[in-house]
């Protein structure tokens, strides 16, 4: 995972403030999370994944208003219909 570090520091990985490195070890890097050393960096594509996965909930939830919506008015309209 690609993270920057915010403060310099060393122990089995060694960062500058600012740098930026790639680390493939999963443990280390949510420990160096959990101490607030690094920040995840994106890269563009992870980035545009990401937008078009929230694009797509967004889409998927006008969707089910639109349903809601149309479910309302099919029984406000038999609701009338009725009386």
């Amino acid at each position: 995972m690609k993270v920057q570090a915010l403060v310099s520091f060393t122990g089995c990985v060694t960062m500058h403030k600012n740098e930026i490195q790639d680390i493939t070890d999963d443990t280390v890097v949510k420990d160096l999370l959990r101490a607030g050393y690094v920040i995840r960096v994106f890269t563009n594509e992870e980035t545009a994944t990401e937008q078009n996965g929230l694009e797509n909930v967004a889409q998927e939830t006008a969707t089910e208003q639109n349903g809601l919506e149309n479910a309302v008015e099919d029984k406000k309209q038999k609701t009338t219909k009725k009386k």
